[in-house]
């Protein structure tokens, strides 16, 4: 196979065109295609790299060599991805008895090899600066790869493709470096390595590592910085091509002009690298008919810069994102935003964009619109679910007024106007609403069946617990034993956090406080009382005892523990006599995952799989006993 030696280092003909690439002056070649491909993922050649071109030289732009500026102290970058087994030459820089040379597996000097790329299908960024020695001999820098002139040649299947070339004749400093390396990064959809910011061309942080840590994963973004030559209107990460997000409007993307964005508008995105299946949520105050999705993504945007209301689209293709799902019939995929900050969604207050599907199978989610809350930053991920559900909110009774609890509801999808049944203690009450918002008032604790049918006749159900810290009875048992290390730790299992209110804690023991944090850890026998006291003016006062151990064996022992996602945890009983037990999952925040009773049981083995990872407190309560173990799952 023919190969071609390109040789230049500052070529007449690119150095009349050479700028300053992200504000960074001095640059004395600039190299790049000048033109985007066609922004559709059919359109993603093997040279192409997030819709920008490889680089081709015709035999007409070959020039000579300008001896008389070559630098012994340089920085360049290079873009390059390759598919070929063999290693193939991309780029030689000698200057006198010094060699630098940059390959499709690796980049080494006279000084040894300075590191490895072995998987570069996906596309490298080279950052390299060096001080050689002075110029003696011939100085020579050449680009050599394959022959792609003939795009039917099969040497496409097996080819490296060059994308941008960029040459200083000086040692960049660290934020220089990091200006263009953001640049390069955000063109070509390739994130950067290791913990880092990203920057502008204004020195702007796109990207705030300190602020990003746990979504560092992936980082892509799309961007118009004028400085750089930069409109990267649309962005698929080259790791993990599966999701695309662009400026505009998915069928206009080609036609969208630099004149429809500010210049230093920018999106930039990273995940936390968790799974992307959808998987039921293991609370039983949640609904079997909605599934959330593990990874969550953070989203940064240059809010001084960014258009108002600026709407942009995200398509998911499936067969790549996650293995060509499908949903079942009459459920849909949607993207969720919690206008926030913080690393958790909350879906009380999101902002819900349902799916539609094209004729290749993408999931298509338009005129999206980020950051409404003009925080700098939301949080996203997607759930499955029906085309039409609503999301509810359990609002606290304030003991300090009349009112009653409320479950505030929000209708997500489906066709005004809707009818909303409320089943409970034997008790119907029904409303229709034009509106997507009903205020259902609560007067007892307990159990609400509510049932939403909209105008096409859509149906969704759920049961919501409505339980307060007033109708708190205990916290499973009154008595509390010992465990064999003649200790226990007491959390109070209400789901405190599903309310909207704050609380405090107050553990006493003979009437002197002993603490204030959630949970206690007790390692004396005796009576104790725990008042809890909410910010609305609710009070409660639960008394409980702790009784020394039985024995040092309680007839249970759990293992494995700390337990995998993906292998059961068990209890192993072995108890004296028949007994009746009772076991209760609770997550670290006090919502009950999981209950179960087991009937007249001596020798028997419980085994469960809980699939999230994080920490789990088990309560186990007996014909004579209570006690806990907490569970770690990894």
């Amino acid at each position: 196979m023919k190969k071609i030696s390109l040789c230049f280092i500052l070529l007449f003909y690119f150095n009349l065109f050479a700028q300053n690439p992200a504000n960074v002056s001095g640059c004395s070649v600039w190299i790049k295609q000048s033109k985007n491909t066609t922004n559709s993922p059919l359109n993603l050649k093997k040279d192409s790299l997030n819709f920008n071109k490889a680089i081709f030289f015709s035999d007409a732009e070959r020039a000579i060599i300008n001896k008389s500026k070559l630098k012994s102290t340089f920085t360049l970058f290079l873009v390059y991805k390759s598919n070929q087994e063999e290693e193939n030459d991309i780029l030689n820089y000698t200057v006198g008895n010094e060699n630098l040379k940059i390959s499709n597996k690796k980049v080494y000097s006279s000084l040894g090899i300075e590191y490895s790329k072995h998987n570069s299908e996906k596309g490298v960024i080279v950052s390299y600066s060096a001080n050689l020695s002075s110029i003696k001999n011939s100085n020579i820098c050449y680009l050599s790869f394959l022959d792609i002139k003939n795009q039917n040649n099969n040497s496409l299947d097996q080819q490296t493709s060059v994308f941008e070339f960029i040459f200083f004749p000086r040692i960049l400093s660290a934020t220089e470096k990091l200006k263009i390396e953001s640049y390069l990064s955000i063109k070509y959809g390739v994130s950067l390595q290791g913990e880092t910011n990203y920057l502008s061309s204004n020195n702007s942080k796109i990207w705030n590592i300190e602020q990003n840590k746990t979504f560092n994963s992936n980082v892509t973004g799309i961007a118009r910085d004028d400085k750089s030559e930069l409109f990267q209107k649309n962005s698929i990460n080259a790791a993990k091509k599966g999701l695309r997000i662009g400026f505009g409007s998915y069928d206009s993307i080609s036609k969208l002009e630099k004149k429809e964005l500010n210049d230093n508008s920018y999106l930039v995105w990273g995940d936390n690298n968790k799974s992307v299946l959808f998987k039921k949520i293991e609370d039983q105050n949640s609904n079997d008919s909605i599934h959330k999705m593990e990874r969550t993504w953070k989203m940064q945007c240059t809010i001084s810069k960014f258009k108002e209301n600026q709407k942009s689209f995200v398509v998911i293709n499936p067969s790549v994102f996650f293995n060509n799902y499908k949903p079942k019939k009459d459920y849909t995929i949607w993207l969720v935003i919690s206008p926030q900050s913080s690393e958790i969604i909350n879906h009380q207050n999101s902002l819900f964009y349902p799916a539609t599907v094209n004729k290749a199978g993408e999931f298509i989610f338009e005129n999206v619109i980020w950051d409404r809350d003009k925080s700098g930053s939301d949080v996203f991920s997607f759930i499955e679910a029906p085309e039409m559900f609503f999301i509810d909110k359990f609002m606290v009774k304030d003991c300090n007024l009349s009112k009653n609890s409320t479950i505030n509801l929000t209708v997500i999808g489906g066709s005004a106007p809707f009818s909303l049944t409320v089943k409970h203690d034997g008790y119907i009450t029904n409303s229709i609403k034009n509106s997507r918002n009903f205020d259902i008032e609560i007067p007892t604790s307990g159990s609400y069946e509510l049932t939403l049918v909209d105008a096409k006749k859509q149906s969704f159900t759920k049961t919501v617990e409505a339980n307060s810290l007033e109708t708190l009875k205990d916290f499973s048992s009154s008595d509390w034993y010992l465990n064999k290390d003649s200790e226990i730790e007491i959390t109070p299992f209400l789901n405190l956090s599903k309310f909207d209110t704050k609380y405090s804690f107050s553990w006493q023991k003979e009437n002197i406080v002993i603490s204030n944090e959630k949970t206690l850890k007790v390692i004396e026998p005796g009576v104790y009382t725990l008042k809890i006291t909410s910010e609305k003016g609710c009070e409660k006062n639960l008394a409980f005892n702790v009784i020394e151990k039985v024995s040092d064996d309680y007839g249970v022992t759990l293992y494995p523990n700390p337990v995998s996602g993906t292998e059961p945890f068990n209890l192993k009983f072995n108890l004296e006599k028949a007994s009746d037990v009772e076991i209760k999952v609770y997550a670290i925040n006090g919502a009950l995952i999981k209950s179960e009773k087991l009937t007249a049981i001596t020798d028997y083995n419980y085994s469960q799989t809980l699939q999230t990872s994080g920490s789990y407190l088990i309560v186990i309560s007996t014909n004579t006993l209570s006690t806990t173990y907490k569970l770690i799952v990894n």
